[in-house]
C-alpha cells in the first residue's frame, strides 16, 4: 500500500487542477463585480447628469421668465426689480445665469435685472450668430463651453446662457466613483480569494480522500489478482495433473477470491451508508442490541484468555438502521479483542449523558501511536501494528464506523495513552 508521501505526491496534478478553479471562481466574482459596479455608477452619473440639466434648466427658465416679467414692468410702471432669491419662487440664482434679449438687428442685449453672470463682447456675438438660426428650446454650444435656453415671448426672443461646467459635475462625480470602485473591486478580489480557498477546502478534502480512496482500492484488489493470475498460470502449464494434486494452488486461489469479496462488500457497505437517510430510520432497542452483540463475543474473549466486562444500561433506544448500527458495535468490539494484550481486559459500557447515548469500548494493551490517530478513521488506512501482526483487515472497518455515526447525527472518538489502554467512544442522539 502507498506512503501517505506517495499518495500526496500523486495529488500534485489536483493542486494545479483547484489554481484554475480558485482562478476561475476569482474571475467570476470579479466580472460580477465589475458588471454591477459599472452599471450602478453609470445610473448614478446619469441621474446625476439629468439632475444638473434639470437645475440649470430650470434656472435658465426662471431667468427668463424674471426677464420678461421686468421687461413688462418696466413698460408699465418703469420699476426696477431684481432677480428673487430664497423662499418659494424660483431657484433663480442657484446657477449663473446670463440672460439677452435679441434685438432686431440680431445683437444681444444683456437684460441685467435677470442677469448672474455675464458673456465677454466676442462670446456673445459668437453665441447670438450660432443661436439665431437654432429653433426654441435649450442646447449646447460646445466649442463656447455654454448651454443656452431659447424663447420667443410677445415676438421678442430671449436667450439664457449658463456655464456648461454646470452639467458636467457628473464627470468628477464619475471619478469619485471609479476611484471608490477600484478600492471596492481591491478588497472583493482580495477577500473572494481567501473565501475561494476556503469554498473549495471541502472539495479539495473530498477529492484527495477520493483520490486516496481510489488509489488504495486498486492497490489492495491488485495482490489477489496478482496471485489468482499466478495461480491460473501455473494450472494452465500443468494440464496433465490431477484436481488433488494441484490443490494447494486452487485453494490459494480461493483465498485471494474470497478476500476480494470481502474488499468489495466492504466498499460496498461503505458506499450504503454514506447513501442512508433519516427517512429510513426506526426505532432500535440499542442497549438490547449492544447486550446481545457482547453476549456473542463472550466466547472471543475466552478464547483470547481476556477479561470481558459489560456495564449496559437497559431500554436506551437510538433511531437509526439497525443493521449499520450492529456493524458499527461490531467492528469496535472486535477491535477491542484483537489488539488487547495478552490477558488484557476489556469492556463495554452504554449509558446516557444528557440528551445523547454514549458508547464506550475500551481494551488494554499497546497503544495507538500518536502519528496513527488522526487517521485512524480514514479509509485502507492501517497503523503499522495492523500490517505486521496478521489482524489488520482492509482498513475500512472503522471508516464505516465512523460513517455510521455520522450518518445518526453522532461522533466517535478515539484516546489511547500508555497505562490507560485505548477507549473508543460513539456519541448518539437518543430516540
Amino acid at each position: 500500500m502507498p506512503s501517505r508521501t506517495d499518495t500526496e505526491s500523486i495529488s500534485a496534478a489536483d493542486h494545479k487542477m483547484f489554481r484554475r478553479l480558485r482562478a476561475k471562481f476569482v474571475a467570476i466574482i470579479m466580472v460580477t463585480m465589475v458588471i454591477v459596479l459599472a452599471a450602478m455608477f453609470a445610473a448614478i452619473c446619469y441621474s446625476e447628469y439629468q439632475r444638473s440639466v434639470q437645475a440649470v434648466a430650470g434656472s435658465m427658465q426662471e431667468a427668463i421668465t424674471h426677464a420678461v416679467k421686468q421687461n413688462d414692468e418696466n413698460a408699465g410702471k418703469g420699476k426696477f426689480a431684481p432677480p428673487m432669491i430664497g423662499g418659494h419662487d424660483g431657484d433663480n440664482g442657484t446657477t449663473p445665469v446670463a440672460v439677452y434679449l435679441m434685438d432686431e438687428t440680431g445683437a444681444l442685449v444683456v437684460q441685467e435685472a435677470s442677469t448672474t453672470a455675464s458673456l465677454s463682447d466676442s462670446v456673445a456675438d459668437e453665441a447670438a450668430n450660432e443661436v439665431l438660426a437654432s429653433d426654441d428650446g435649450p442646447g449646447t454650444l460646445s466649442a463656447l463651453r455654454l448651454v443656452y435656453l431659447k424663447q420667443t415671448v410677445n415676438d421678442q426672443v430671449y436667450i439664457a446662457f449658463a456655464d456648461l461646467s454646470t452639467v458636467e459635475g457628473w464627470q468628477s462625480l464619475a471619478i469619485r466613483l471609479a476611484a471608490a470602485g477600484a478600492v471596492v473591486l481591491a478588497i472583493v478580489f482580495l477577500t473572494s480569494f481567501v473565501f475561494a480557498n476556503w469554498a473549495l477546502e471541502p472539495v479539495r478534502a473530498a477529492w484527495s480522500s477520493q483520490r486516496r480512496f481510489v488509489t488504495d482500492a486498486s492497490h489492495d484488489l491488485k495482490t489477489p489478482l496478482t496471485v489468482i493470475l499466478a495461480n491460473a498460470s501455473i494450472l494452465l502449464k500443468r494440464p496433465e495433473r490431477t484436481i488433488a494434486s494441484q490443490s494447494q494452488w486452487i485453494e490459494s486461489t480461493q483465498v485471494e477470491a474470497e478476500n476480494m469479496q470481502g474488499l468489495i462488500n466492504e466498499m460496498l457497505e461503505l458506499s450504503q451508508v454514506e447513501e442512508q437517510h433519516a427517512a429510513e430510520f426506526s426505532d432500535v432497542d440499542f442497549s438490547d442490541l449492544v447486550d446481545g452483540l457482547s453476549l456473542q463475543f463472550e466466547s472471543v474473549a475466552f478464547e483470547r484468555e481476556c477479561t470481558f466486562d459489560t456495564d449496559i444500561a437497559p431500554d436506551i433506544h437510538v433511531s437509526g438502521s439497525e443493521a449499520h448500527l450492529r456493524k458499527m458495535v461490531t467492528t469496535l468490539i472486535d477491535n477491542a479483542l484483537k489488539y488487547a494484550d495478552e490477558k488484557g481486559e476489556v469492556s463495554v459500557t452504554l449509558d446516557t449523558a444528557g440528551s445523547h447515548v454514549r458508547l464506550r469500548v475500551h481494551n488494554s494493551g499497546p497503544t495507538i501511536a500518536a502519528d496513527d490517530l488522526p487517521h485512524l478513521f480514514e479509509r485502507f488506512y492501517r497503523s503499522d501494528k495492523a500490517r505486521t501482526s496478521g489482524e489488520g483487515g482492509f482498513g475500512l472497518g472503522l471508516a464505516i464506523a465512523q460513517e455510521t455515526a455520522h450518518v445518526h447525527n453522532g461522533r466517535i472518538t478515539v484516546e489511547s495513552s500508555d497505562g490507560e489502554g485505548t477507549t473508543f467512544t460513539v456519541t448518539l442522539p437518543q430516540a
